[in-house]
């Protein structure tokens, strides 16, 4: 069995991702800068699953070489997996140079740098890592609150994946990205689906060849087949999980909306 560290551990599509599938590894490592990351840890250990937890700003990357020696210095890693982002949502005529840098720094150069420094303590296991990217790498949204820094640090995260897949190749190591589309949050699926939200549900719903949206449940097995063997011979992929709302040509979709079906 494998160990796995995995990096925004605290919520989302992380904490879903272990609930499902940590029993299938000998120990996970949760890195989370919240202290929720602590709460999660409890939870998890009561359902038999073999974890610790860790506090952790991964842009002190100081900090990120003392830790990872304290803790992997007697025993080794075999996956990991990155899902750290930024939560600021400026309008990108106002958005400074500091929350530029914020989002770079979490997306992509933290993520470099927590690899670098965990590379030393990887096992001789085929060792994977898996980063979590976004259709917007590719697409623009007209949301504005879907900022300009992350639409760029996304892209820059799967080209940093191929780069870093190309040149640690010959250490067997494996770097992959998922680029994840419209998926609802757990925690939002009543409120996506309430009376109140049934045009915004019809509109997004539309948008999918699918004619769906995608749940956090319907990611998890795309993240399971890359980190495992299964998944041996693959490397540098970026793999949409997007329901195919990538696909479609947008100017197609003013030929088929119906204006008076969603007011």
């Amino acid at each position: 069995m494998c160990n796995l560290a995995i990096f925004g551990a605290a919520r989302g599509i992380g904490l879903s991702f272990i609930k499902s599938d940590a029993v299938k590894y000998n120990k996970v490592y949760l890195f989370d800068i919240s202290e929720h990351v602590f709460i999660c840890r409890d939870e998890l250990i009561s359902l038999g699953i073999n974890c610790t937890a860790y506090q952790l700003d991964v842009t002190n990357t100081d900090s990120l070489v003392e830790l990872f020696k304290d803790i992997f210095s007697n025993c080794k890693i075999d996956r990991v997996c990155y899902l750290i982002r930024c939560k600021h949502k400026p309008h990108f005529l106002d958005i400074t140079p500091q929350e530029w840098d914020v989002e770079y720094n979490l997306t992509v150069k933290s993520a470099f740098f927590v690899i670098q420094k965990i590379m030393p303590y990887f096992s001789d296991n085929s060792p994977a890592v898996l980063f979590i990217s976004s259709i917007h790498a590719e697409l623009i949204c007209l949301n504005t609150s879907v900022t300009i820094s992350y639409h760029s640090a996304k892209a820059a995260l799967e080209n940093m994946t191929k780069y870093l897949a190309v040149h640690l190749g010959e250490q067997n190591i494996r770097v992959n990205a998922l680029r994840v589309g419209f998926i609802v949050q757990d925690e939002f699926v009543d409120k996506y689906h309430s009376p109140d939200n049934t045009q915004y549900r019809k509109r997004a719903e539309f948008a999918h060849p699918l004619k769906r949206i995608g749940l956090v449940d319907e990611v998890i097995p795309a993240m399971r087949f890359l980190l495992s063997s299964d998944a041996s011979f693959i490397t540098g992929a970026i793999l949409n999980v997007d329901g195919g709302l990538s696909l479609v040509e947008q100017s197609g979709l003013m030929f088929e909306v119906d204006v008076n079906e969603f007011g």
